[in-house]
């Protein structure tokens, strides 16, 4: 499980990121960044890839992630869907194998409602809660 919710930041678009688990934590920032970029309506998904992401922390990862989808959104045209699985492991320094699946629209045919300039590490430190993990997002617009 897992929630996001849009919080006051002046000039970029920011996200609080709620989840029951580590892993849902992607899927919460996938969340927040599909909020602030793609028109509301359904994809329908077609083609998964596969992230294989490797750093020193969690928020590394994360930015890792979402970096990586702003990059193949805008320069690819692969326009993501959700999560089908996201692997953590724990072992010399951080790793994630992340299934995401989505579809190709052609970089064209794209029209985004806010373009993500970058994914910031300000304010993005993951906390243990007793109900899971939480942490604060920010896009620079």
């Amino acid at each position: 499980m897992y929630t996001f919710k849009e919080i006051d930041h002046t000039a970029d678009l920011a996200y609080q990121l709620i989840a029951t688990t580590q892993e849902a934590l992607f899927s919460a920032a996938l969340g927040a960044y599909k909020n602030s970029v793609l028109p509301q309506h359904k994809y329908n998904a077609a083609k998964d890839i596969t992230l294989s992401l490797q750093g020193n922390s969690i928020e590394e990862l994360i930015v890792d992630f979402l970096r990586e989808i702003n990059y193949l959104l805008t320069e690819k045209g692969w326009v993501p869907e959700k999560i089908i699985n996201a692997r953590l492991i724990f072992e010399n320094g951080f790793k994630a194998k992340i299934n995401v699946a989505g579809h190709e629209s052609g970089k064209n045919k794209l029209e985004l409602k806010e373009e993500i300039k970058a994914i910031t590490y300000h304010q993005l430190a993951v906390v243990k809660t007793n109900e899971g993990y939480k942490t604060n997002l920010i896009f620079d617009i």
